[in-house]
């Protein structure tokens, strides 16, 4: 049974199976052409990777809260350095995430500082209260790092300017282990090489201009505007660390002004054309979502339309399954690929099959749960060559001491049967594939005919045989590939995606029936006329193994994975499961995990 995570209301599935059922007639692309779904629970243990090298933020020094007490004729500056730990990171439904990072240790220090009042400001407008500025010739620069005071800089309060005359040595402030966590409200943003912000439900459209750009899905640090990075510390502070406020507004700043946003790149995809392989897949434009599926889990989710296919769908897309919110990934992967069922249609099963068949042409009918794909081949005919067989005799009584007897014969002559008009079918459904040819109601061009021949003691005569040609006998010959068709899709991932097995027709590995049998003709009908329809019949079934053509079907791969197309930042992440297969559905599933060591 599929699970429904009580915190988040989304349903997670136990294994591949469920979740596929649950998908039939669903379009679960929302019209994207590829769905590249990633586990919350591996981009943390990325995230944990990218920590250990360094390239996260481990700490956050010399964040400087001032405490202006100017009755006694002074101010304090107070000084904290945060260490961070391993971050962890949770997703929201709102295109948000929850950075959580644990703080080790925070340590402050303080410092006194005398100021004297040397007058008014002249222009208030021009300045930023409590804010210090370097003074030169009359000139006044606002600092770039507040804690690097010197005697003589001078700051604005209440529209008046103090001027620093001493500073105080430090002391040691009060100091915090182990107890607290610095917890981030991050936006999630695209960012192009334009460095224009994409959020959440904005699709971001690679320019033609510039083929070689790269998108980043990031933590968004740095915005400033409409969707803020916001900051708090769990639980809150106690007493003595005074100014919380301003403290979190200057790690804030921290965040936005010293933090490259592609170091929290949780995703990135390049328009570049997959180098090698059959099928080319090249990103055109992309949307993301996220889902959260509770304690702490969760999963990224990008929409891809190709050049090649040009599915742009939905704005804001969802992984939505019989009206319910559902995780695109089972319980026992941490990655999952969905090809839309127009885009195996017609980008990957057409090229694949006009690639194996020569002058092929491939309709497709549409299926609530599947692909069904139409081959018709101008060269893969059934020519019908029966040559004359002996359907039966019958005795006469003759006169005095001879005797005759009739022998009735069938044949038919080169009847062509085209592909162009009865296709053959290949279906595509659940972890199967089957490839099936089913003449319906073919009319074929036959003759009948008969001598008799009469024996007598001295001599012994047959006629010339009288033929007689007909057409009117439909008959529906079914010819499926292997004998225990459909047989499973399998997966072989050396360096492309392959579907295999290679599908045939050959004598050994197809089975093929007539029908529908006619019934025998009454009697006496029978021996006036023979019982044609029958013996047309017999011929034709023991005859498939003559003419039934050979035919070879093979695709390669989806050359798309071991490429730089989708990846976390250093390498690919998607690793595909082949013990899991494949299912199709509707649209085409593949399920795999984050290869974390090619980071």
């Amino acid at each position: 049974m599929s699970t429904i995570n009580n915190d988040s209301g989304t349903v997670i599935f136990d294994n591949f199976s469920q979740m596929s059922t649950a998908m039939k007639g669903e379009n679960t692309t929302n019209g994207w052409d590829v769905v590249c779904s990633y586990d919350l629970t591996k981009l943390n243990e990325l995230l944990s990777e990218k920590y250990k090298q360094g390239k996260l933020v481990a700490d956050i020094p010399g964040v400087v809260i001032w405490d202006w007490v100017l009755d006694f004729g002074g101010l304090n500056m107070t000084t904290y350095d945060f260490k961070l730990s391993e971050p962890v990171l949770n997703f929201n439904l709102d295109g948000r995430a929850t950075l959580n990072m644990p703080i080790s240790k925070i340590s402050s220090t303080n410092q006194g500082v005398v100021v004297s009042k040397v007058g008014a400001v002249d222009t208030p407008a021009k300045y930023k209260s409590e804010t210090w500025y370097s003074v030169s010739n009359g000139e006044y620069t606002e600092l770039t790092d507040q804690s690097k005071i010197a005697i003589g800089d001078c700051a604005m309060y209440e529209n008046d300017w103090y001027k620093i005359t001493s500073i105080k040595s430090p002391e040691p402030g009060p100091s915090v282990t182990g107890t607290h966590s610095l917890v981030g409200s991050i936006p999630i943003s695209a960012i192009l090489g334009d460095n224009q912000i994409y959020n959440k439900g904005t699709i971001v459209v690679f320019k033609e201009s510039a083929p070689t750009s790269q998108a980043h899905i990031v933590l968004h640090f740095s915005n400033k505007a409409s969707n803020p990075a916001t900051f708090a510390i769990s639980p809150k502070l106690d007493s003595n660390f005074n100014k919380e406020a301003q403290l979190l507004n200057s790690i804030t700043n921290f965040f936005s002004n010293s933090v490259n946003d592609i170091d929290y790149a949780l995703n990135s995809i390049a328009p570049t054309p997959s180098p090698t392989g059959e099928t080319m897949i090249t990103p055109k434009s992309f949307v993301f979502n996220t889902v959260t599926t509770g304690n702490n889990t969760g999963v990224l989710s990008t929409y891809i339309a190709t050049t090649q296919n040009k599915g742009v769908g939905q704005t804001n897309p969802s992984f939505t399954v019989a009206g319910k919110r559902s995780s695109p990934i089972p319980k026992g992967n941490t990655a999952s690929m969905i090809f839309s069922q127009s885009f195996i249609q017609n980008i990957f099963l057409t090229s694949q099959l006009q690639k194996s068949l020569t002058d092929c042409s491939v309709t497709f009918t549409n299926l609530d749960s599947g692909i069904q794909a139409n081959i018709h081949a101008s060269n893969i005919n059934i020519a019908i060559n029966i040559p004359k067989t002996e359907t039966g005799s019958q005795s006469f009584p003759g006169s005095g001491s001879c005797s005759s007897y009739s022998t009735s014969y069938l044949k038919v002559n080169n009847d062509v049967l085209s592909s162009n008009d009865y296709p053959i079918t290949m279906i595509l459904t659940g972890d199967q594939i089957s490839l099936e040819w089913s003449i319906q109601q073919a009319g074929f061009n036959y003759e009948t005919g008969s001598d008799m021949t009469t024996i007598c003691p001295f001599y012994s005569h047959t006629s010339d045989i009288n033929w007689s040609t007909d057409s009117g006998h439909k008959v529906t010959i079914d010819i499926k590939s292997n004998p225990n068709s459909p047989s499973k899709i399998i997966l072989d991932s050396s360096d492309n995606i392959d579907i295999n097995p290679k599908l045939s027709f050959e004598e050994s590995t197809y089975s093929a029936t007539v029908s529908p049998k006619p019934a025998h003709k009454d009697c006496w009908d029978k021996f006036w006329t023979g019982d044609a329809a029958n013996e047309i019949h017999q011929a034709l079934q023991a005859a498939l193994g003559n003419f039934a053509p050979k035919i070879s079907l093979s695709f390669a791969g989806i050359n798309y994975f071991a490429t730089t197309n989708i990846l976390f930042p250093g390498g690919n992440i998607f690793d595909v499961d082949v013990n899991s297969g494949l299912q199709v559905p509707r649209d085409m599933v593949l399920l795999g995990n984050i290869d974390k060591s090619a980071n």
